[in-house]
């Protein structure tokens, strides 16, 4: 793909990498993949972040960080559920709690109404 042109958000939607952690990243940091060069950039659209308290990836001290630093943005909505770990809402995990599921479901589909319209189906 080296001489198509690209529209915003084509790259980067779903981006994952493995044995990075939320906590060693901020704004202004770049990475090299390839060729492709990423650079961490203000947020620019709503996001919606469930944390669980206990969660074993998004230590205590960076979910404080996150909250911190994103109370003022008013595109930022963070949710934090009591009790619960990493994969909270996923049915079959041994980390799975019915009632906080049910609740982050019940507050993602809001905020997806909110911000894509009545068009959203359940």
């Amino acid at each position: 793909m080296p001489d198509i042109e690209l529209p915003l958000g084509i790259f980067g939607e779903n981006f994952t990498t493995t044995g990075l952690r939320e906590d060693e990243v901020n704004i202004g940091d770049r990475f090299h993949i390839g060729t492709v060069k990423l650079m961490v950039t203000k947020i620019q659209k709503p996001l919606i972040l469930h944390l669980g308290e206990n969660d074993e990836f998004v230590s205590p001290t960076a979910q404080a960080s996150i909250q911190q630093g994103m109370k003022d943005n008013p595109l930022v909505t963070i949710y934090r559920y009591e009790g619960v770990s990493h994969g909270f809402n996923r049915v079959g995990s041994s980390a799975y709690r019915q009632e906080a599921a049910e609740l982050a479901h019940d507050r993602t589909l809001a905020f997806l109404k909110q911000h894509l319209g009545s068009g959203v189906k359940v």
